[in-house]
């Protein structure tokens, strides 16, 4: 178990820090900020209340410290505001929770890669 959290650790962590500012990456920290995918993302994670206040509080910084870093074209605030998000969220939820949040994290950056990649062909 904790190889499968490691390797997905890398991979987001690989993925946010060989590319600057990415709009694909930052959409996806914006995606989990609207409400209704928030909702599902929520009951997925099994969260309480506490734990969803806390982790909506952290997707709007998120999204606050991205807009900002966007509009500088900082990459160095870029980074910073992805790893706030990590390591906000890993201090909120649980372990198990952890791991399937870095899972959304995964499978949405993939299938948004290859709707990427599918529509430029």
């Amino acid at each position: 178990m904790k190889k499968m959290m490691l390797v997905l650790v890398v991979f987001v962590a690989g993925v946010v820090s060989t590319y600057a500012i990415n709009p694909v990456e930052t959409g996806v920290f914006y995606t989990f900020n609207n409400e209704p995918v928030f909702n599902r993302l929520m009951k997925y994670l099994n969260v309480d209340d506490e734990q969803a206040d806390n982790l909506k509080y952290i997707f709007e910084t998120t999204a606050s410290k991205m807009q900002t870093a966007v509009k500088s074209n900082n990459d160095a605030a870029y980074s910073k505001a992805v790893n706030f998000n990590l390591a906000n969220a890993k201090n909120i939820l649980t372990h198990s929770q952890y791991i399937k949040y870095l899972s959304m994290i995964n499978l949405t950056l993939t299938n948004r890669y290859q709707e990427i990649s599918l529509g430029e062909k």
